[in-house]
């Protein structure tokens, strides 16, 4: 992402950053900006199924999830927030299902999380070492 947006942009980078990254990408002189689009496209199905959707994705649902990533007409500052708070869900996610509080049957409900939080639920996994892990697993 780095090759496509700058850390941090003035006025100038929000008025000229945004169209000049989508006429780049679209003509494929900007190669960078090009890449991240289609890998944002490519990859809009398969995020909304780590997130925990079920059956057939609606048109709503890969749209959904595409507002969650950088778009290049978004300046520096939204793109990188954006980032940063598709990083942050992931985490939380993470850690609900390493916890044992990840409530799969209501996944994300909607943009936010649904998780469900109970006070101190172990996972049967947490107290395992390596090796016990790999035996509960079967592998």
């Amino acid at each position: 992402m780095t090759s496509v947006y700058p850390e941090a942009g003035g006025l100038e980078e929000r008025v000229v950053g945004g169209p000049s990254r989508w006429i780049g990408a679209k003509s494929q002189a900007n190669a960078p900006a090009t890449l991240l689009e289609g890998y944002v496209k490519g990859t809009a199905a398969p995020t909304i199924r780590a997130l925990g959707e079920k059956g057939a994705l609606a048109n709503q649902d890969v749209e959904r999830a595409l507002n969650l990533f950088p778009k290049l007409m978004d300046s520096a500052t939204v793109a990188w927030g954006k980032a940063e708070q598709l990083n942050d869900l992931f985490v939380q996610i993470q850690k609900a299902i390493v916890s044992g509080t990840y409530d799969v049957k209501k996944g994300l409900g909607g943009v936010g999380l649904s998780l469900k939080r109970t006070k101190s639920k172990k996972s049967k996994y947490q107290d395992m070492n390596d090796e016990e892990l790999l035996k509960a697993l079967g592998k």
